[in-house]
Parts: structure tokens; C-alpha cells; sequence
């Protein structure tokens, strides 16, 4: 997991995290409110995207929280992409059931 600050633009970074079984649990909340989008995109170790949602910075609801598609266990990738956001927010993942 991790925090992000958005200062208006557009920027995106990728993760490598490792996922021992096939699911993870995630949320994701923008702490304070701001215009933009904020995307979370998980992909599991065969590159298949379990996960992909985003939070529109300038309505209801401002988190997101739930369980990722079944996937391959090993390596993920998770990509946060900010689009237009000035703010800031909160990940976090963890081991699914």
C-alpha cells in the first residue's frame, strides 16, 4: 500500500508486489476531495487484470474497497494512474482468502 498526492496533473507508477495466494483484498480512498480521477489497476503473475476501478475525485463515493478477481498467485503488478488530480489519497492490498 502507499499514499498519493496528485498536485493537478497526470502521473501514474507500477508496483511489483507479491501475492501468494489468488485474490487480494483492496481499498483505495481519496482523503481529500478534489477533482480528478484516481485508477487502481492490479494484474496477477500471468499479466491478466484482476482489478480495475476508478474514483472520480469530484463525487460520491470517494473509496473503494472489495476483493480482486481469482488470478494467478506470484508476482503482481499494481498501477495507480492520476489523471487531473489535485489531491490526496490512500491504498492499501493485502492477501486474499
Amino acid at each position: 500500500g502507499g499514499d498519493f498526492t496528485g498536485n493537478g496533473g497526470d502521473g501514474s507508477r507500477s508496483i511489483s508486489w507479491n501475492n501468494g495466494l489468488a485474490t487480494a483484498d483492496y481499498n483505495a480512498d481519496i482523503t481529500a476531495p478534489a477533482p480528478g480521477t484516481f485508477q487502481m489497476i492490479v494484474e496477477d503473475a500471468d499479466g491478466n487484470v484482476v482489478l480495475d476501478r476508478t474514483i472520480n475525485g469530484g463525487s460520491e463515493p470517494d473509496s473503494i474497497d472489495g476483493v480482486t478477481s481469482a488470478g494467478t498467485p506470484g508476482e503482481w503488478t499494481v498501477t495507480i494512474i492520476l489523471t487531473s488530480f489535485n489531491g490526496d489519497g490512500s491504498y492499501s492490498l493485502s492477501e486474499g482468502d
